[in-house]
C-alpha cells in the first residue's frame, strides 16, 4: 500500500484552501473593476433603481429607527471606539497594530477611490445625513475590512465551534444589514454598496494572508 504522511496532506489541504481564497480574492477585484466599468458608461442606473424601488418598498418609521442604528456600526465613529475596546481586551501586539493597519488602510483606499471617481450620491429622499462622494460605500466597505478582520480572528481563536459558530453569524449578519441600511436610507446606491463589499473582500484576504505569515507562521 501507499503511505501518506499527514504532513504532506496538511501542506495539500492548506494549499488548496489557499487556491480557493485567492481565486475569490481575484473574483471581488474583478467585481469592482466590472462595476466600474459600467459606472463609466452610466450603465448602472437601470440596475440601481431597481434594487432602490424594491428597497424603499420596505419604509416605515420603526424600519428607519432601525436601519439608522444599524448603519452606525458601519461609521468611523462607532468603528474607531470599538477598535479601541478590542484593543484593550487583546493581548497580542501584533494583532493590534494589525488591526489598526487594517482598517486605517481601508478607510484611505475608500476615500483615494471616491475623490478618483466622483461619483454623486443618489437623488432620492434621505432618511439619514451623508456627505461626500457615493462610490463605493464607505460603510460597506470599511465594515466588511472591519468586521471580516474580527471573523478572522475568531476562526483562529481557541473557542469552541458553538461561539465561533454563533459568532460568524452575527458578524456576517451586522456587515449584509449595514449594507443594505445605505441602500435602505437613500445615501448610496445598492453598486456603491456591492463594490465596496467586493473590493473589501479582495482586500481582507491580502490583508490575512499578511496576518497569517506575521502572527500564525502560516
Amino acid at each position: 500500500g501507499i503511505i501518506i504522511n499527514k504532513n504532506v496532506i496538511i501542506i495539500i489541504k492548506r494549499k488548496h484552501k489557499s487556491y480557493i481564497k485567492w481565486i475569490v480574492a481575484i473574483i471581488g477585484l474583478g467585481l469592482f473593476l466590472y462595476l466600474c466599468a459600467k459606472l463609466s458608461v452610466n450603465d448602472l442606473n437601470h440596475f440601481d433603481f431597481m434594487v432602490y424601488n424594491f428597497v424603499s418598498s420596505f419604509i416605515s418609521p420603526k424600519a428607519t429607527k432601525i436601519f439608522r442604528f444599524i448603519t452606525r456600526f458601519g461609521s468611523v465613529e462607532v468603528i474607531f471606539p470599538l477598535c479601541i475596546l478590542i484593543f484593550m481586551l487583546m493581548k497580542d501586539k501584533k494583532k493590534i497594530i494589525l488591526s489598526i493597519v487594517n482598517i486605517l488602510g481601508a478607510v484611505c483606499l475608500n476615500q483615494v477611490l471616491k475623490f478618483i471617481i466622483e461619483r454623486p450620491r443618489p437623488a432620492v429622499v434621505r432618511l439619514a445625513e451623508a456627505s461626500g462622494f457615493s462610490f463605493p460605500s464607505g460603510h460597506s466597505m470599511c465594515s466588511l475590512a472591519f468586521y471580516g478582520f474580527l471573523l478572522y480572528l475568531l476562526i483562529r481563536s481557541n473557542g469552541g465551534f458553538g461561539f465561533k459558530f454563533f459568532g460568524s453569524i452575527v458578524i456576517c449578519s451586522l456587515i449584509i444589514l449595514i449594507g443594505v441600511s445605505r441602500i435602505y436610507l437613500g445615501v448610496h446606491y445598492s453598486s456603491d454598496v456591492i463594490a465596496g463589499f467586493a473590493l473589501a473582500l479582495a482586500y481582507l484576504i491580502v490583508f490575512t494572508d499578511i496576518t497569517d505569515k506575521i502572527v500564525y507562521n502560516i
